[in-house]
């Protein structure tokens, strides 16, 4: 095997959903879901930046409503790629969770079998949880985007 190929797999890590990014100059790990139609921002994240209202409901895979303190504007680093991060902020989520309209909105292409993704023309290998597991649910639907899709299926 090439020195090339030895060092591509040598951070290859089973089961890795979190990318080390900087939110608004801070480190911090990010929760991919795929699962999840919008990203959410915990409280602690979002402190210093101006949150606005927001209308959107959340629900988690379980039922549970999730309140929404209200949508955030924060900036966004990995690597040399930068970008604003919107997304909705709550207290009782406790990453930040890159829901599937931040990776389409960003062209993120996930290699699964070298847990890492590519945005732009970057590859950003991705690490396990820090701090081992959390209780708490993480998969979120939002009830906005389903009611819209119900809608249309009515009519």
């Amino acid at each position: 095997m090439c020195q090339r190929c030895i060092k591509a797999t040598a951070f290859k890590v089973a089961g890795a959903t979190y990318l080390r990014a900087r939110i608004d100059g801070r480190v911090c790990y990010c929760f991919l879901d795929t699962g999840s139609d919008v990203t959410l921002i915990p409280v602690s994240c979002a402190n210093d930046a101006q949150i606005r209202e927001s209308k959107q409901m959340l629900t988690a895979a379980n039922g549970t409503q999730i309140p929404v303190a209200g949508e955030v504007k924060l900036s966004l680093e990995v690597g040399k790629y930068s970008s604003v991060l919107t997304g909705l902020v709550s207290e009782h989520v406790d990453d930040v969770m890159l829901g599937i309209d931040w990776l389409e909105s960003n062209n993120v292409t996930w290699d699964f079998s070298q847990s890492r993704i590519k945005i732009g023309k970057e590859y950003h290998n991705l690490r396990s949880r820090p701090g081992g597991v959390v209780e708490r649910c993480r998969k979120v639907t939002s009830l906005f985007l389903l009611a819209q899709k119900l809608m249309f299926l009515s009519e």
